[in-house]
């Protein structure tokens, strides 16, 4: 999805899953996945996702938001960069790279892995 996109989806069921927004677009919708799923948001974009997956790759640059409290992955690897903000929700392992003026939140209580952070970033728990 690029260029000022909007799109809304219903409960979304597979193996795996990828999203690619940019261009201030928005995405939400629900995906319910037995794999994995990747999520690239950029350039004053945004995601709200329902459901769950597997492990989750995400990435979320260029001032964008990712609201994704109520998507429950086992592991997640986030980065979040240039002014942007994350809420994630993970029950296995967490790895979080937050940079340049970020904001990051997670809920539920997963085992922190490699976690670095520069800047006014900023990370903690809900």
């Amino acid at each position: 999805m690029q260029s000022a996109s909007n799109v809304e989806f219903k409960k979304v069921k597979g193996a795996k899953g990828c999203l690619d927004i940019q261009g201030a677009s928005r995405a939400r919708g629900e995906f319910v996945l037995s794999g994995d799923v990747r999520l690239d948001v950029q350039g004053a974009s945004r995601v709200e996702l329902l459901g769950s997956a597997y492990d989750a790759v995400i990435d979320i640059k260029g001032a964008s938001q990712g609201k994704l409290e109520n998507f429950t992955v086992h592991n997640a690897k986030l980065k979040v960069t240039g002014a942007s903000n994350a809420v994630v929700k993970a029950d296995g392992r967490l790895d979080i790279e937050a940079l340049g003026a970020s904001n990051v939140c997670w809920v539920g209580n997963p085992t922190m892995g490699d976690v670095r952070s520069s800047g006014a970033s900023t990370l903690h728990k809900a």
